[in-house]
């Protein structure tokens, strides 16, 4: 896939995986929360956070009353916990629903150099084309908040929040408590909240999952061992009925606990059905950010990838897709890291490295440095990472979205940057954008001898 249309996907609603049971008390309460300011989804993976979200999506018209309300939506992962890149995002999402949004907002923009100093300033702009499309409104989902750590993007979003003036309206799904001010929304009764028991199936839902999976009404001991087995857990309860289709038993499950290593065995057993070469297949492409022929193929090495892409989506597996387009698709995160742990199991850890090490130089090659370079840094190939971020950065002209490049950069052995002197110049022109000009005349004169060393001294450590 093409970089953008790589990007365009973060904006794009996800469609309800397979065997997806409505939930009409959750989206009654997600309808109350339209009135307030936040609507919280709170849970760890597995908990159908985003298949809720993808739910209230798809059935938006319910929502938007006479068509004022829109609903824009933003994925979030770990390159979004970037000031620069997180509000150009904001913007991106609701121009996506609001044709034309964005014009003076996205202007500023470009004139910052340093958007992560001006944050507050880029969140006001921001708020104030969104009340200027009054009496539209849009509402917008985070779908991964979590992923959100930097204070002054927390703080920011926090400000917007508390203010009850503010046109911003979220729904947002974390794995975790964000830190954010909730008492302050929770006493203006701004706030909806769904947690672990609103999102815990209950054993009606349970049954009306299995029944679409078995094709038929299951015992009352069938029932009961499903739900002691998972505790209601989604994600659980979604496997063990898909093996319980297949062997019309609970046997093979009655013994487990809804606990991570329950969820590992399950997988286990599940797999353990499947043609090896599909087994395999599963297993490798968990490596993968999203699933397309491209990566399938040329990223792990499945021979085939149509063949096995079309199998995975008729499976039942927990695999998702955005709307209104076939491909790629995503396994739910709980579902890929539970098949990563199986896949380095079953590997020798040699094996294991040189298949990310693969699928590292896959997203290299394919322009995807977002991937590429975490990929590097997770298996210790510190030099790739640096030579790559390093590539990268020259062609940026701009410090304005230099903030996760930066937290790259300080992840590296101190060995590896002084043979990289051109990193300690880029994270010299970030801190010269914010006015930090000790600590960054300490980064050029530790650069200045290997960038005179490799005869680009006066070209770049001395032009800052």
């Amino acid at each position: 896939m093409e970089r953008d249309e790589v990007s365009a996907l973060k904006f794009t609603p996800l469609v309800p995986p397979a065997g997806f049971v409505p939930r009409p008390q959750l989206s009654q309460a997600i309808a109350r929360g339209l009135r307030g300011r936040l609507v919280l989804i709170v849970a760890p993976p597995g908990y159908g956070k985003t298949a809720l979200l993808s739910s209230v999506a798809l059935e938006w018209s319910r929502f938007a009353g006479d068509g004022t309300f829109h609903l824009a939506w933003y994925r979030l992962d770990p390159s979004d916990d970037d000031a620069a890149l997180f509000v150009a995002r904001l913007v991106e999402a609701v121009r996506r629903v609001v044709p034309g949004f964005g014009g003076v907002a996205r202007a500023a923009l470009q004139e910052m150099e340093d958007v992560r100093g001006e944050l507050r300033r880029s969140m006001a702009l921001f708020q104030d084309e969104l009340r200027r499309l009054e009496p539209e409104r849009v509402f917008l989902v985070l779908d991964g908040l979590h992923y959100l750590t930097d204070p002054a993007i927390v703080e920011a979003l926090e400000q917007a929040l508390l203010d009850s003036a503010s046109p911003l309206r979220l729904i947002a799904a974390t794995q975790t408590d964000p830190y954010l001010y909730l008492s302050a929304l929770r006493s203006q009764d701004a706030l909806v909240e769904l947690r672990i028991e609103d999102l815990r199936w209950n054993p009606e839902e349970l049954r009306r999952q299995t029944l679409q999976r078995v094709g038929g009404p299951l015992s009352q001991g069938a029932l009961d061992d499903l739900m002691r087995v998972t505790g209601g857990w989604p994600s659980a309860a979604n496997l063990a009925s898909l093996i319980l289709a297949r062997d019309l038993s609970s046997q093979s499950f009655m013994r487990l606990a809804p606990t991570e290593h329950g969820y590992a065995v399950l997988l286990r057993e599940l797999l353990s059905g499947l043609p090896t070469e599909r087994r395999e297949a599963a297993l490798r492409t968990s490596l993968l950010a999203r699933l397309d022929p491209s990566s399938c193929g040329d990223g792990v090495g499945v021979e085939d990838p149509e063949a096995f892409l079309r199998f995975l989506e008729g499976s039942g597996l927990p695999v998702v897709k955005p709307a209104g387009s076939d491909l790629p698709l995503y396994y739910e995160p709980i579902f890929r890291t539970a098949l990563q742990q199986e896949l380095a199991r079953q590997l020798l850890p040699q094996e294991y490295r040189d298949l990310q090490r693969r699928v590292a130089s896959f997203y290299a090659a394919t322009g995807e440095q977002t991937e590429a370079i975490p990929g590097y840094l997770q298996i210790g190939d510190h030099e790739e990472a640096a030579a790559l971020l390093e590539r990268a950065l020259e062609a940026e002209t701009s410090p304005r979205a230099l903030d996760l490049p930066l937290r790259w950069i300080r992840g590296l052995p101190a060995a590896v940057r002084e043979r990289h002197p051109g990193l300690m110049v880029q994270e010299a022109r970030l801190l010269l954008s914010r006015e930090r000009l000790d600590e960054a005349r300490v980064l050029l004169v530790a650069a200045q001898p290997g960038l005179e060393a490799s005869g680009d001294g006066r070209s770049r450590g001395q032009q800052l």
